[in-house]
């Protein structure tokens, strides 16, 4: 098996999940089953048995309900976007997190896998890998049966993400109840292939809301692609940036230092291939670089392999990285977009790039073609840049605009 077959098989199990009126197990558990090793098959089971949903309902009887499940994943930059949502909103919304504890007495979940491992069979599934699905989706079940008893008598739903797991079954839950609802992009979506594919891609096949704010044309594109309306995509800008006066005393000078930013552990060979390309370009220029971490990546995995020339090597936060570096180079990530809203020189090693990435003034293949670029040009073309990432509006006014439609609807 590999992770497109497998990514084939978990759009199969959404099918074999779904009965009219229901709520669809599948959908919800679907980022959770890209994992097709016995490691991944047991941390699931572990997983289901012995972690139970918490659930933290801020109810000032708003019509607005805003739905947040990554608090515990530890990103500042998720936490952000939530807060920014709530600020456009001017905290006119009841808030509903949701995040899992230690519970021994989820073990009766047993009882219920029964059920789901007679509906999911598809082909490619061994026992174990097949268990660990059944008990996942019972876990789900049993959640289900804990939120469900938040009355949901709103006008509108908003989550971050509807393809993670709990904001995808509030989102559910709302869809049945006739509640229109609202989620936003958080990183750079593109539609991805059997060379790339992981978990990301649920963010368009398990796209379920009725809306989405995504930060600009290139995203509208890449899910037009995959078939979905552009009359479902708003586009919108990113929230979740790290306030820009932070860089203001720092942001113009010279610091002979260029970035390395990392993918996630999904992109991994490329990030060998960035940290080779920064220690040549390092050599050819004499310019010392730092490397930024995605907070996913183990740094032990590439600790060995920069040269002396490299400075650092670790998760910066935004301001910080910034404040460092002259330019970057990076691959397939949403870093990209920050770097172009603060107007930040990067360049995107051509290797693999899906088409939304190619702006041929910030790719190059090797660190002499880089080189190159660099001293022709210090700069990107952001204007350019910016219309085709990163739509520029009144985000307040548009999400009043878009909430008053869904609700007139």
């Amino acid at each position: 098996m590999n992770a497109f077959h497998r990514h084939l098989i978990i759009q199969r199990i959404k099918v074999l999940a779904e009965v009219h009126g229901q709520i669809n197990y599948g959908r919800i558990a679907a980022t959770k089953l890209y994992d097709y090793s016995v490691k991944g098959s047991i941390k699931r089971i572990v997983y289901s048995l012995f972690y139970a949903v918490e659930v933290f309902f801020h109810k000032k009887n708003e019509r607005l309900l805003i739905v947040y499940s990554s608090r515990e994943k530890g990103r500042e930059d998720y936490d952000r976007i939530h807060e920014d949502c709530l600020s456009l909103i001017d905290g006119k919304g009841d808030i509903l997190e949701v995040k899992n504890r230690l519970s021994f007495f989820r073990i009766f979940a047993i009882l219920f896998a029964a059920k789901f491992y007679k509906t999911i069979k598809p082909e490619g599934l061994c026992f174990i890998d097949r268990l660990s699905v059944a008990l996942l989706m019972a876990k789900y079940h049993l959640d289900y049966k804990k939120i469900s008893k938040i009355p949901l008598n709103y006008e509108c739903m908003i989550s971050f993400c509807d393809a993670n797991p709990y904001e995808n079954m509030l989102t559910q839950m709302a869809t049945l109840n006739n509640i229109p609802s609202i989620t936003n992009q958080h990183g750079q979506y593109r539609i991805l292939t059997a060379e790339n594919m992981s978990a990301d891609a649920e963010a368009y096949s398990n796209f379920i809301s009725s809306k989405m704010l995504v930060w600009g044309q290139a995203t509208v594109d890449e899910f037009s692609r995959y078939g979905v309306s552009s009359e479902r995509l708003v586009k919108f800008g990113r929230l979740g940036s790290a306030p820009i006066d932070n860089l203001k005393t720092e942001i113009d000078q010279i610091k002979e230092r260029f970035g390395v930013i990392l993918n996630g552990e999904n992109g991994k060979k490329y990030n060998y291939m960035l940290i080779d390309v920064a220690n040549q370009l390092a050599e050819l220029t004499g310019c010392r670089f730092i490397v930024r971490l995605h907070p996913a990546n183990n740094p032990p995995d590439y600790l060995s392999l920069v040269s002396e020339m490299c400075e650092s090597i670790q998760v910066f936060s935004e301001c910080e990285y910034y404040n460092r570096v002259d330019f970057s180079i990076a691959h397939m990530t949403g870093v990209l977009i920050e770097a172009i809203s603060r107007e930040h020189s990067i360049y995107l090693l051509d290797k693999d790039l899906p088409e939304v990435f190619k702006v041929d003034s910030m790719l190059f293949c090797s660190a002499e073609e880089l080189k190159s670029k660099i001293e022709v040009s210090a700069s990107n073309d952001f204007s350019k840049m910016k219309k085709h990432f990163l739509h520029d509006c009144d985000q307040r006014k548009v999400l009043s605009e878009v909430i008053d439609s869904v609700v007139t609807v």
